[in-house]
């Protein structure tokens, strides 16, 4: 909350909520905040934000439950075969999860 507030004052257009859940994208990442805290981000952070961090196809509906509207994912995109197929797909699940909210 601390961070988000900082970030305002200092003008930004977004910010990075995350990590969500454990990641292994980057070294030097503080531990996981957790979806309960995704979820105070969704009701309590007024810049736009994007989820970040450990998100991948098993547990973005999760992401999606709690809220988010943007969400970042690295592994599960840049480690498909079939880059374009896998970012229908989860198109596809980010879409039916929202219909069913």
């Amino acid at each position: 909350p601390e961070q988000a507030r900082q970030a305002q004052s200092d003008g930004v257009d977004y910010i990075g909520v995350g990590p969500i859940f454990e990641t292994r994208t980057k070294d030097d990442v503080c531990a996981p905040v957790g979806l309960k805290y995704l979820a105070y981000a969704v009701a309590h952070v007024p810049l736009p934000f994007v989820a970040i961090g450990g998100i991948k196809r098993h547990n973005i509906d999760r992401v999606v439950q709690h809220g988010a509207r943007t969400i970042c994912l690295v592994t599960e995109i840049v480690g498909a075969q079939d880059i374009e197929q896998r970012v229908f797909q989860l198109k596809k699940q980010i879409e039916e999860k929202r219909d069913d909210i």
